[in-house]
């Protein structure tokens, strides 16, 4: 009896060891009692966090005088009753979660779900503890990365699809789904109108942006009659005649992909139906009307981005296209108007001019020329100068680079020999 209260004494130096403790394969050592865990309603008395558990405090003896009282051999130490001691971790379904965050949400902080989530995301909302607010931040930085388990995608899916987001047709936000009005996008209620809405603003700046960038005169859009220096330094295309053909519709839709690709998808969605697999659309390509309603769209932005509206206005003007005609496409953004048609016409023809001239000069070039006879019967009705009726008659010439002809092949020399030109000679 005595050896047994000797080892309840407490020893000279405070420690949380004991012998009967310390020592497990001792005989005289008691089981240690096992405290329940806290039931799941435990976790949100007001006296406690509700996501965090502090454990209990080891007591030892107070006092010497404590521990020589006389105590019940058969009962272990009253401090023993107070050791912690490992419990395994309790696995609560989806259910009981989603009523314990519930609980705690509506019962504990009276909050409601937007609330709540306004605090948890609002960057401008710091907690006062700065463990807190590093756990909320990693929290909220994983999900909004999508390492969060469930990403942000499914989430505004399940938003948009949910039953109780739908607007009957007689809800006045019926009419501001797919609204660009900002106000409709910040005072709405339903989250279909709101989803709608944002995605409609967000997509309209991006088209925006992506027009600024595609007409810069950098990117290749600009035709110009002269070769000039923009606000930003950059050269605008001087239009030739390599620059008008088969490639230029190619050439502004391989921009038109580079710097417009959002504007394109949505055009492609909306000018062709879903094609079986394995078929080719052969009337009205998509991709070649898409190009064409692009660079309408690009030259009403900026009348500098015109090569494609050139080209057209040129194949016009080579149809002999009534006058009036250029008058209507000119306002609708289909081609420039018909003076500048003119203008453009006249810079064209004066670089041939010098390209063939620069031809004539060369020593060693091979060409040949055409000439033809030119009328034209001038009505007075026709806006043109003059206020008779007059016959015009001139001369056109075309000239043919031959580059792959030798120079010796225009030798009359070797063709005919000494005896035939001399023969010639004397005629």
């Amino acid at each position: 009896m005595r050896a047994r209260e000797q080892d309840y004494r407490t020893p000279s130096a405070p420690t949380r060891f004991h012998p009967l403790w310390d020592n497990p394969g001792s005989t005289n050592s008691l089981p240690p009692l096992r405290t329940m865990p806290p039931s799941p309603l435990a976790l949100h008395a007001p006296t406690s966090h509700p996501f965090r558990h502090s454990s209990p405090t080891v007591h030892p003896p107070s006092s010497v005088n404590e521990s020589r009282k006389r105590r019940n051999e058969n009962e272990a130490p009253s401090w023993l009753h107070d050791t912690p001691v490992p419990r395994k971790r309790k696995y609560y379904t989806s259910h009981d979660k989603l009523s314990i965050i519930l609980d705690c949400i509506y019962d504990e902080t009276r909050w409601k779900l937007g609330d709540f989530l306004w605090a948890l995301f609002d960057p401008n909302e710091a907690l006062e503890s700065t463990h807190d607010e590093k756990r909320r931040r990693a929290v909220v930085s994983a999900f909004l990365q999508g390492k969060g388990g469930v990403t942000p995608a499914r989430i505004i899916d399940l938003w948009y699809n949910h039953p109780d987001g739908r607007v009957p047709p007689s809800s006045s936000e019926f009419n501001h789904m797919y609204s660009p009005s900002p106000e409709h996008f910040t005072e709405a209620c339903s989250v279909r109108v709101a989803l709608t809405s944002f995605a409609t603003q967000v997509v309209s700046k991006q088209l925006a942006k992506e027009a600024e960038r595609a007409v810069k005169p950098q990117h290749g859009l600009h035709a110009s009659r002269k070769k000039k220096k923009t606000e930003g330094g950059a050269a605008r295309l001087k239009l030739e005649w390599a620059d008008v053909g088969s490639t230029t519709v190619s050439r502004v839709d391989t921009v038109i992909k580079r710097y417009q690709p959002l504007l394109r998808s949505l055009l492609l969605a909306v000018a062709e139906r879903p094609n079986p697999v394995g078929s080719v659309r052969k009337v009205r390509p998509a991709e070649t009307v898409v190009t064409n309603v692009i660079s309408m769209l690009d030259f009403s932005r900026s009348n500098r981005a015109n090569l494609l509206p050139t080209a057209r206005a040129l194949l016009h003007f080579a149809l002999s296209a009534p006058y009036d005609l250029y008058h209507y496409n000119s306002r609708i953004g289909f081609m420039p108007a018909y003076s500048t048609v003119y203008r453009t016409l006249e810079e064209l023809a004066r670089q041939e001019a010098a390209a063939a001239r620069s031809y004539g000069r060369a020593i060693g070039s091979v060409g040949h020329l055409w000439f033809d006879n030119v009328q034209n019967y001038l009505l007075q009705r026709d806006p043109r100068i003059g206020r008779v009726n007059a016959l015009r008659i001139g001369t056109a010439a075309t000239f043919v680079e031959a580059p792959d002809i030798p120079l010796k092949a225009l030798d009359l020399d070797d063709k005919l020999g000494p005896s035939s030109i001399s023969a010639i000679a004397r005629r």
